[in-house]
C-alpha cells in the first residue's frame, strides 16, 4: 500500500472517530487537568450529518438511531460513543444482542448456525427494517460471550448471522438504541431480563463520559513530555506500514514517528512490572532479544488498569488493544516489540501481523 494512501486511510479514521465521540456529546471542551491537550479542528472539516443523531426508528419501546454512525469503532469506543450521543442525559447505549437480533427482518434465523443468503435482505439487500440507513455489515452489541468475556457479541446484516469477537482487537459498525418507557409500569414485562431495555443504561451517565472530557488530537504527557497522537490510528497494520504511516503522518506539522518499546511503556499506568522503570528487561539499547523478556513481562490481570480497566492514562483514546513500537527483535527473527495496553503485556510479534499505531513526538 501507498504511504499516502495509508496514512490517508489511517489519519481519516482516526479523525472520523474523534468526530463522531464529539458529535455524540462526549467532549465537554474542558482542558485536561493531566496533561496538555488539542483539538481536532485542525483535521479538518467532515461531513457531521451521519456521525451524531439524525432521526430515530421507532421499535417496540425502543427508539434506534437513524442513520447508524458511518465510524467503525473498537468495542469500548462504541459503547461510550452511545452513553454520549445527545448529551449524558440522552439515555442512548449499545444494544444488548436480543434487542440487535429483533432489529433482523427477513431472516427467522438470525443464529450462528442459521443465517441467510448474503445480501438478499428485504432492505437493500440488508436483513434490517425498512427505512434504516447506515452501512450494511457487522454491528456491535453490548454482550459479552458467556464462554468468554474477551468476546462480544455481533450481528451481521449481510446476512443476519451472529457471532463473537475480540472485542480488545476488532471493529464493527454502530446503531444506539434507547428505551422509550414511560414509567416502571410500562417496563414490568422485562424486570427480570438480563437483556433489559427498560433499566437505565450503566453507561448513561456523566462518569461514562469523562475519558472525552477533554479535547481531542494529540495530548502531551506531563510525566514522559512526549506528544502522542490521540486518537491513534483506526486499523491494525503490519509493522512496516505502522513505520511509513507515522513517518508520513503531516498532521498538526508533522515530525512523528513510531515510538520505541520505551516509550510505549511510558504510557503503561497501574502495571508496576512493565512500566518504564519495572523490573521487565525489555528496553531499546539495553536488551530488545526475545530472551530479554521473562515472566515480569508478561503484565497484569485485565480490567484493572486505573483508565475503565485498561492500562494506560485516562485521556488515552482509542482500542486497548496491542501496539507496535520501532524497536525490533535482535534475535534474528522477524519480530518487532509491541504493548498491549488491557494487560500491561511486553511482547513480540511477527512484523506481519495487524497491530495498532500511536504515533509520537
Amino acid at each position: 500500500m501507498a504511504r499516502r494512501d495509508l496514512a490517508g486511510m489511517l489519519a481519516s479514521q482516526a479523525a472520523a472517530l474523534a468526530l463522531a465521540l464529539l458529535l455524540a456529546g462526549c467532549d465537554s471542551g474542558r482542558a485536561s487537568d493531566a496533561g496538555e491537550t488539542t483539538t481536532a479542528a485542525q483535521q479538518g472539516e467532515e461531513s457531521r450529518s451521519d456521525m451524531g443523531l439524525g432521526g430515530v426508528i421507532v421499535g417496540a419501546g425502543v427508539e434506534w438511531q437513524n442513520p447508524a454512525v458511518e465510524v467503525r469503532m473498537g468495542w469500548m469506543d462504541a459503547k461510550e460513543y452511545c452513553a454520549c450521543l445527545g448529551g449524558k442525559d440522552g439515555g442512548w447505549r449499545l444494544p444488548v444482542i436480543g434487542e440487535l437480533l429483533d432489529f433482523v427482518e427477513g431472516c427467522p434465523t438470525a443464529d450462528p448456525d442459521g443465517n441467510c443468503p448474503e445480501g438478499a435482505g428485504p432492505s437493500g439487500g440488508c436483513y434490517w427494517p425498512s427505512g434504516a440507513e447506515g452501512a450494511c455489515g457487522a454491528y456491535w452489541s453490548s454482550s459479552e460471550r458467556s464462554d468468554d468475556d474477551e468476546y462480544a457479541l455481533i450481528v451481521d446484516f449481510d446476512d443476519a448471522s451472529q457471532f463473537g469477537v475480540n472485542r480488545y482487537s476488532s471493529f464493527a459498525q454502530v446503531r444506539c438504541i434507547r428505551s422509550t418507557c414511560v414509567d416502571s409500569s410500562d417496563c414490568e414485562e422485562w424486570q427480570d431480563c438480563e437483556a433489559s431495555i427498560c433499566t437505565p443504561a450503566e453507561d448513561a451517565s456523566e462518569d461514562a463520559c469523562k475519558t472525552y472530557d477533554a479535547p481531542v488530537g494529540w495530548w502531551k504527557d506531563p510525566v514522559s513530555g512526549l506528544t502522542w497522537e490521540n486518537p491513534p490510528g483506526g486499523i491494525g497494520v503490519e509493522w512496516g506500514d505502522a513505520n511509513l504511516y507515522c513517518d508520513g503522518l503531516a498532521f498538526a506539522g508533522g515530525g512523528w514517528r513510531l515510538p520505541t518499546i520505551g516509550e510505549l511503556r511510558s504510557l503503561i499506568r497501574g502495571c508496576p512490572a512493565t512500566e518504564t522503570v519495572g523490573t521487565c528487561n525489555v528496553l531499546e539499547g539495553s536488551c530488545t532479544s526475545a530472551e530479554c523478556a521473562d515472566e515480569s513481562c508478561s503484565g497484569c490481570k485485565v480490567g484493572e488498569g486505573p483508565a475503565n480497566g485498561d492500562l494506560w492514562p485516562a485521556d488515552m483514546l482509542g482500542q486497548a488493544a496491542s501496539y507496535w513500537s520501532a524497536t525490533k527483535d535482535q534475535s534474528g527473527d522477524e519480530g518487532a516489540w509491541t504493548v498491549v495496553y488491557y494487560s500491561g503485556k511486553v511482547a513480540i510479534e511477527p512484523t506481519t501481523s495487524a497491530n495498532r499505531v500511536r504515533c509520537v513526538r
